[in-house]
């Protein structure tokens, strides 16, 4: 039978961090001192939760059903604790969010910084997430998810649709110029995703809903779409950006829109989260910044 709250919270943090040592250091314990809790946590349940070493951990099945229930465990205890707080208004705790690399920005991330400044004993831990994933599975609070929700077991929220254009910094205009047509992007460097293979070809839309297949090629490729965007501004070639961002740092004089007329298909930007996470101050504090950030991208 389980003794207290704290050996719950103990066995949380070992699974938030990802090993034993990481939650030693987050807890101000000793490696040793975790790895008795969840020992004797394992022994009152009879199961094994994890397996682990001091710097790797993998749950066992039995350990991720248990890690759902202590999370909807402590949210209730949580929620106990913030309404008796003198000043509710003043958040705490952690929130766990995987973000995609499309919202990662030094706006966005100003913007954490305020929250934080304002709540110091809030915490926020970011997980870069290029692919959409289950926030159950994956422990997290918050999730921004990329096309239609098709999971059945989490709450979604449609944050904006979004489409990207073509853009290029002025460093590679004055160096190479800009195509006037469609079909000239194949002699210009582009910034191509790199996939389960080279993007060989991109799919663009004119205002009347003509559509083409243009090749592209360039030397510069990359799985990771801040690297993308990082090699756009650093003028390596024509890369592809929310139609906001770009039109911001059009207006800054730190891009040029390249072929005004063409842009990508539009995408719908979902806030995903595991049923009643969002009944958290401090998870809701942290969607609406999230609301507010991916209302910048249209």
């Amino acid at each position: 039978m389980l003794e207290s709250v704290a050996e719950l919270r103990t066995f949380l943090r070992v699974v938030e961090e990802g090993s034993v040592t990481g939650a030693a250091r987050a807890l101000s314990l000793s490696v040793n001192a975790v790895s008795r809790r969840l020992a004797l946590l394992e022994t009152r349940l009879g199961v094994q939760l994890a397996h682990r070493t001091t710097r790797k951990l993998s749950l066992t099945p039995e350990g991720q059903q248990f890690v759902e229930a202590c999370r909807r465990i402590i949210d209730e205890v949580e929620r106990a604790e913030e309404s008796l707080e003198p000043t509710p208004h003043h958040l705490r705790g952690l929130v766990r969010v995987g973000l995609h690399p499309q919202l990662i920005s030094d706006e966005s991330l100003g913007r954490f910084s305020a929250l934080l400044l304002e709540h110091p004993h809030l915490s926020v831990q970011i997980f870069s997430r290029n692919a959409v994933v289950d926030p159950v599975h994956e422990g997290l609070d918050l999730v921004t998810w990329l096309g239609d929700v098709t999971l059945q077991s989490v709450v979604s929220k449609r944050l904006a649709i979004v489409d990207w254009v073509m853009a290029a910094a002025p460093s590679y205009v004055k160096r190479a110029g800009l195509p006037a047509s469609p079909g000239e992007l194949e002699a210009h460097q582009c910034l191509r995703a790199l996939r389960d293979r080279s993007e060989r070809t991109w799919v663009l839309h004119d205002a009347s809903g003509r559509q083409v297949s243009v090749p592209v090629s360039g030397s510069f490729e990359s799985d990771d779409t801040a690297t993308l965007s990082a090699a756009l501004y650093s003028g390596l070639g024509i890369g592809i950006r929310p139609r906001g961002e770009v039109a911001r740092a059009v207006e800054a004089g730190r891009l040029v829109r390249v072929l005004p007329r063409w842009s990508f298909a539009s995408f719908r930007v979902h806030l995903v989260s595991p049923p009643g996470r969002l009944r958290l101050p401090r998870v809701r504090a942290v969607a609406q910044l999230i609301e507010d950030m991916a209302a910048l991208l249209g």
